[in-house]
């Protein structure tokens, strides 16, 4: 798995680029662990949404949010 993640990431990234691939030790939990760390952390209050500001501002607040999943477009390489 970790040779073809290697290989699809460096046929779309920059010729050179440093690609180092590691398999989580524990796939099934590391998510969640994760998230739990950033949930302990007192910082990570500033970047989560209450529902107040939900109910207020609406679903489109998720693309102006901080914490929002964006999609930005890749630009195509030069030939």
């Amino acid at each position: 798995m970790e040779d073809r993640i290697r290989y699809e990431l460096t046929s779309v990234l920059p010729f050179g680029s440093n690609v180092v691939v590691r398999r989580a030790r524990d796939p099934c939990l590391d998510a969640w662990k994760g998230g739990s760390s950033l949930a302990a952390m007192q910082d990570s209050r500033l970047s989560w949404m209450t529902r107040a500001e939900y109910e207020e501002m609406g679903v489109g607040y998720f693309k102006e949010h901080v914490c929002s999943n964006r999609y930005v477009a890749t630009p195509e390489p030069r030939p």
